[in-house]
């Protein structure tokens, strides 16, 4: 089954359909994520015929311009700061990394804007089970929602926990065989359950997905949340108690929810679509990248102006050559 690669990500190519949700509009995710691929496998996949298609009853789409859009609310959840990250050991020799749940909170708000507004939770719902050797365990299922497209989506997610647990004795240390209650159990379970449900979104991805395993991947993104950070220089607007102004984060850049509430993005989506010219499209490119240095725009922000800039050249590229689009796809 081929692979398709745009930039550092790939996807498993199927041959069904995919429609432009993120998950809890429907249940399609990434199910891979690349080491950093060469530019040039960019250009080729984007202009292979053999990997284009024509929904039917809908304007015509290539297929990386349907998963790049799919992907687009998980590129930008999915990057997370390594301050924000730490290693655990478990018995058996098991280890990993866990993000902090505060960083998933703040990633959410960033994007939707503030809980209880933009995202949120509903109440959640918890089984206690008894275990062996009389251990007690919580269960807790959450559904999480987010406001999309104006409507209101939903995901699910369960985690669990030890309310009762039971250590063996040891002799070594003259330790006696006891049973510990835990008092935050049920809170964990909850906090479990929520970073579950909206890890399918993307939150957190590239740790979920291992890519944390990786010292080179995590050095980079210790260096672009650095650079991110320096990068902005300026002072937010402030209110009287010194916090910064809505829409506003600490970093002087703009929230990408206050950005889609004056649909600035959907402005540069429609003049996208005005271009038909390489020529107009640089121009293009040079007043919105300056309007988004000018306005503060989110480094995330940024990457998606670049991204969907190069996907419009490709697509221009393609019908300037006059490829045709097969609907079926070589497997």
């Amino acid at each position: 089954m081929p692979f398709g690669i745009l930039g550092e990500r790939s996807w498993r190519f199927t041959r069904l359909p995919i429609p432009s949700r993120p998950c809890g509009g429907c249940s399609n995710t990434p199910s891979k994520v690349s080491p950093p691929a060469q530019a040039a496998w960019l250009s080729f996949y984007a202009t292979q015929p053999r990997h284009r298609r024509q929904w039917p009853n809908s304007k015509s789409h290539t297929w990386i311009e349907t998963m790049s859009e799919n992907t687009k609310l998980w590129d930008i959840l999915g990057r997370t700061d390594p301050k924000h990250t730490t290693r655990f050991k478990r018995g058996g020799g098991f280890s990993g990394t866990a993000i902090k749940p505060m960083w998933s909170y703040r990633r959410l708000t960033e994007e939707f804007g503030p809980c209880g507004t933009g995202w949120g939770v509903n109440e959640p719902v918890f089984q206690v089970v008894p275990g062996d050797n009389r251990e007690v365990l919580v269960y807790c299922t959450v559904s999480g929602w987010y406001m999309w497209d104006g409507e209101r989506r939903a995901v699910f997610g369960v985690g669990g926990d030890k309310v009762v647990t039971h250590i063996k004795a040891n002799t070594q240390y003259n330790r006696p065989e006891r049973w510990e209650n835990d008092d935050e159990a049920f809170k964990k379970a909850f906090t479990d359950a929520l970073t579950n449900a909206f890890k399918l979104l993307g939150v957190g991805a590239d740790v979920h997905m291992g890519m944390f395993d990786d010292n080179k991947y995590v050095n980079t993104m210790q260096q672009e949340f650095a650079e991110e950070a320096a990068g902005s220089n300026s002072e937010p607007p402030r209110k009287a108690n010194g916090r910064p102004e809505t829409g506003w984060r600490e970093d002087g850049t703009r929230t990408p929810y206050s950005l889609r509430q004056e649909k600035v993005w959907d402005e540069f989506q429609q003049e996208l679509l005005e271009v038909h010219t390489g020529a107009g499209l640089k121009q293009l490119a040079e007043m919105w990248r300056k309007k988004a240095d000018d306005d503060k725009w989110p480094e995330s922000w940024k990457a998606l102006v670049k991204e969907e800039l190069e996907k419009r050249r490709l697509q221009l590229r393609a019908e300037a050559a006059k490829e045709p689009i097969d609907y079926t796809m070589a497997g």
